[in-house]
C-alpha cells in the first residue's frame, strides 16, 4: 500500500511538468529549448512556486524520514555489545547495508536538490538576479545533476 501510494504521489507530483508547456523559442537563435531556458516571467509566476512545493515535498520531506528512520533503525541494531550472544553477522551486515543506503542516498541527491532550491528561491530578487545569479550556478547545477 505504501509503494502503490508513492507511485500515485509521484505521478501527481509530475502532472503539472506534463500538462505546462516545456519549451521556449529563442527567435534570435532560430531554435527551441527544452526547460532550461524559459521566459523569467513564466519561471518566476509558475515554477518558482512549483519547484519549492516539489523539492519540499518530494526530496526533504523523504529526506527528513529516511533519515531519522535509518539513523534508529542503525541504532537499534548496532545496540547489541559484542560478545552478546544476539549479536550476529547478519545483523552487522544489515548496519552496513542500511548505513551504506543512507549515505548514498544523502550523497546523490542532497547536491542536487539543494542548488535547485537556491536556484528558484533567487527568483525574489526578480530578472536581474535571476540572469546575474545563474550565470556561474548552471554549470554547477548541470554536475550535480
Amino acid at each position: 500500500m505504501a509503494c502503490v501510494a508513492m507511485w500515485i504521489l509521484s505521478f501527481a507530483g509530475t502532472v503539472p511538468l506534463v500538462l505546462h508547456d516545456q519549451t521556449f523559442p529563442l527567435s534570435q537563435l532560430n531554435i527551441t529549448t527544452c526547460h532550461d531556458v524559459q521566459s523569467v516571467h513564466k519561471i518566476i509566476l509558475y515554477y518558482k512556486f512549483y519547484f519549492i512545493v516539489l523539492c519540499c515535498a518530494f526530496f526533504f520531506l523523504p529526506l527528513l524520514f529516511t533519515m531519522v528512520s535509518y539513523t534508529r533503525l542503525i541504532w537499534a541494531l548496532s545496540r547489541v555489545p559484542h560478545g552478546v550472544l544476539g549479536r550476529s553477522r547478519r545483523r552487522t551486515r544489515a548496519v552496513v547495508m542500511a548505513g551504506t543506503v543512507l549515505v548514498i542516498f544523502v550523497l546523490c541527491f542532497t547536491p542536487t536538490n539543494c542548488l535547485l532550491m537556491a536556484h528558484y528561491l533567487q527568483f525574489n530578487g526578480g530578472a536581474e538576479a535571476i540572469q546575474e545569479s545563474t550565470e556561474g550556478s548552471y554549470a554547477v547545477y548541470l554536475v550535480l545533476l
